[in-house]
């Protein structure tokens, strides 16, 4: 049986402990940019999940 959408995002919301502009610090600091696993470029994957994870929490949803 599948979530509806309200669910899934307030699941999302209560799993997610940061705010959005906490997450974008923690981003911008040396520690966070000097692990992961890379997918070949310079940007770790968590690393691009994290601006991801920003993304949907600044997005409205209806």
């Amino acid at each position: 049986m599948s979530k509806d959408n309200k669910s899934v995002i307030e699941e999302f919301r209560q799993a997610v402990n940061m705010t959005p502009e906490e997450l974008e610090a923690w981003l911008d600091t040396h520690e966070s940019q000097s692990v992961g696993q890379k997918d070949g470029n310079d940007e770790s994957i968590g690393h691009k999940s994290g601006r991801r994870i920003i993304e949907l929490l600044e997005k409205k949803f209806v």
